[in-house]
């Protein structure tokens, strides 16, 4: 059950490599894990957040961070302060939705959730847009930003919605680039897990 930050469980995934028919954008890189099984994404993709439910658990850098907790905090320091509480409070409902899951499967912005295509492991959850500052430009201009919440739900694990990531990206075509970015970060971040076991 997710409680917010502080529900943080270990999470587990084993990993090895993706399909040679996977899409990489060439300016990427997708890292590759020599054990295990090939993650299979629970069928079909956002089964357990837009239908039957689950729960999160909460990913761990390779120093035993709570990376949940450091990604949004980097996202919140981006942002007017006035703008954090209900920020928070919908990433809260969103996942707490799919949890449930409650939450819409699709590409558009009317769903919820929806598979990468350069990360296929990876599912993102829409969470609302804010107002502020590019997190890795904290100098530059406001505008506005999509914020996606990362993780997968393994096919081997019957209930898990694993966590790898919170970021935000520019919104249009402009932003597709940083997402997926953003995505192939995530996808690392299972493999790192992998690495370690």
């Amino acid at each position: 059950m997710f409680d917010g930050p502080a529900s943080v469980a270990r999470w587990t995934l084993r990993v090895s490599r993706l399909p040679a028919s996977a899409p990489r954008p060439n300016m990427l890189r997708i890292r590759q894990c020599d054990q295990g099984d090939d993650v299979r994404l629970a069928q079909p993709p956002g089964v357990r957040s837009c239908r039957v439910g689950g729960v999160w658990e909460m990913g761990r850098d390779r120093f035993g961070g709570q990376r949940y907790l450091t990604d949004l905090d980097r996202l919140k320091n981006s942002m007017p302060e006035s703008a954090r509480a209900s920020w928070v409070q919908d990433i809260h409902t969103r996942m707490k939705r799919a949890e449930r899951g409650g939450c819409t499967f699709g590409p558009t912005s009317q769903h919820d959730v929806d598979q990468m295509a350069c990360a296929p492991i990876v599912l993102e959850l829409r969470v609302v847009d804010y107002f502020g500052c590019d997190p890795d430009d904290l100098d530059g201009e406001p505008h506005q930003r999509h914020t996606r919440v990362y993780f997968t739900e393994p096919d081997h694990l019957c209930d898990q919605l694993h966590l790898l990531g919170i970021t935000s990206k520019c919104p249009g075509p402009i932003g597709l680039e940083e997402q997926n970015r953003h995505a192939i970060d995530a996808s690392n971040r299972a493999y790192e897990h992998c690495e370690r076991q």
